[in-house]
């Protein structure tokens, strides 16, 4: 049998292509949110489909003097906070077919350092939300495609194998043991279904969209709302935003397992024997 995470292996001839940008915010706070800007093209054609977005968004930073945008930059009321007001309306355009779907996950519960699950390693405990969110939040509910993921880059431990490539290896490995082809006879092993690779937010704009959306939610979660500092009016005007642009979400304490800005909170089922959102195929919001 080939080697199931050997990168030559050839592409998973899928005639649509999911093409994911993710982040993650507040990996210090109570609530860690991990995020991802979603789509799904024609696999022909999709990086044009992408390329065509990422001008757009380019041009609206432009009319507005932008060049990164970063939650934890959000400005007060301002000519670029209505710039950053008319990105997230742009995105919101594209939900017919671009979605937006996180992984809240309470850190009293599931802390990154437990002891038992990550060997109190709060980088082994990132590597496993991620792949949790990835593959149960986004692939399973497109089985078959293949994913074009994209993540935003973090401190790495490359020389202790905890990478990007490991992250990889992990979604593939974990896609693989639920996904089953439509014809029974495919070798799902002799192909690639996944090509993860990272990027600096400043080099997509849709990286920076992906921020903007999963800093909103841990704002919220995180008892945002509330504050009465100067930062905070800014990006509270811009939850405002994203929830009138989305059809009223709540982002601060429910679940939201439906439609084109979906939030989930990850239980896990064996703590009270409840199945959770992020049970392998149970995942909702099926595009």
């Amino acid at each position: 049998m080939p080697d199931l995470f050997d990168l030559s292996l050839p592409r998973w001839p899928a005639p649509n292509t999911s093409v994911t940008f993710s982040d993650e915010s507040s990996l210090g706070e109570r609530f860690l949110v991990y995020g991802t800007l979603y789509s799904w093209w024609p696999s022909a054609d999709y990086k044009n489909e992408v390329q065509r977005i990422e001008e757009k968004l380019a041009e609206i930073k432009g009319e507005h003097g932008l060049s990164t945008v970063k939650w934890t930059e959000v400005p007060k009321p301002s000519w670029k906070l209505e710039g950053y007001k008319a990105l997230i309306r742009y995105v919101t355009s594209l939900k017919r077919r671009t979605k937006f779907k996180c992984m809240v996950v309470d850190a009293d519960k599931y802390p990154l350092k437990n002891k038992v699950v990550t060997g109190g390693d709060p980088l082994v405990g990132y590597l496993k939300h991620y792949t949790l969110h990835l593959v149960d939040g986004i692939m399973l509910t497109q089985r078959g495609y293949f994913y074009d993921i994209t993540i935003d880059n973090y401190s790495f431990r490359p020389k202790r194998g905890y990478d990007s490539s490991a992250l990889g290896r992990m979604v593939e490995g974990r896609y693989l043991k639920v996904f089953q082809p439509s014809d029974p006879k495919i070798n799902k092993r002799r192909w690639r279904h996944s090509e993860l690779k990272t990027a600096n937010d400043e080099d997509s704009n849709l990286i920076q969209m992906a921020d903007l959306l999963v800093g909103a939610v841990a704002f919220c979660r995180n008892g945002g709302l509330e504050r009465t500092s100067r930062m905070s009016i800014g990006r509270k005007e811009l939850v405002g935003v994203i929830r009138e642009s989305y059809g009223g979400v709540r982002l601060d304490k429910y679940q939201q397992p439906n439609g084109p800005f979906v939030i989930w909170n990850f239980e896990d089922p064996d703590d009270d024997g409840r199945r959770s959102l992020a049970a392998r195929g149970e995942v909702p919001n099926f595009p």
